[in-house]
C-alpha cells in the first residue's frame, strides 16, 4: 500500500469511526487483509458501526476491543457488554416511563401559582408509599 493510500484510509477511518486520532490511526496502520480479501480496517469499521447502532458509546466500544484479556473470545465480550447495555436500557425505559407520568400529570395542572403546584406535589409525595423528597442538597448536586 502506498503512503497516499494509507493517509486516505486513516482519514476515512477517523471520519467513519468517531474515534479520536490515536485509535483511528491504529486501525489505519494495521493494513492486514482477512482471508476473504477484506481489509481488517473495513471489518473493524463494521464492528464499530454495529456497536454504535446497538447504542454502545465510544468508550464501551474501546472496551470491546481493548478491555478484555486477549484470549477472551469475541462472543464472551459481546455477551458481557450487551448484558450491561441491556440492563442500562431497561433502567432508562423505567425512568422514561416515570418521566412520562410526571409530564402527563403536569399537563393536567390547573394551578394559578407555582406554589400551589408545590403544595400539591408535596401532599402527593407524603401520601405515596415511597415519598420522593427533594432536599436542598439534592438541588445543589443536580446543577
Amino acid at each position: 500500500m502506498k503512503i497516499g493510500e494509507v493517509a486516505k484510509k486513516r482519514a476515512f477511518v477517523r471520519r467513519q469511526s468517531g474515534f479520536t486520532n490515536e485509535p483511528a490511526c491504529y486501525l489505519g496502520r494495521t493494513g492486514k487483509a482477512a482471508k476473504d480479501g477484506t481489509d481488517d480496517v473495513e471489518l473493524y469499521l463494521t464492528i464499530i458501526g454495529y456497536a454504535r447502532d446497538a447504542g454502545f458509546t465510544i468508550a464501551e466500544i474501546k472496551v470491546l476491543f481493548n478491555g478484555f484479556q486477549e484470549d477472551k473470545p469475541a462472543s464472551a465480550r459481546w455477551t458481557e457488554l450487551a448484558q450491561k447495555k441491556w440492563d442500562d436500557i431497561e433502567f432508562q425505559k423505567k425512568r422514561l416511563q416515570y418521566m412520562q407520568r410526571l409530564l402527563k400529570q403536569s399537563m393536567q395542572c390547573r394551578c394559578i401559582q407555582l406554589e400551589d403546584c408545590g403544595r400539591m406535589m408535596l401532599a402527593q409525595s407524603r401520601n405515596a408509599p415511597e415519598p420522593r423528597r427533594v432536599t436542598l442538597a439534592a438541588k445543589v448536586h443536580r446543577r
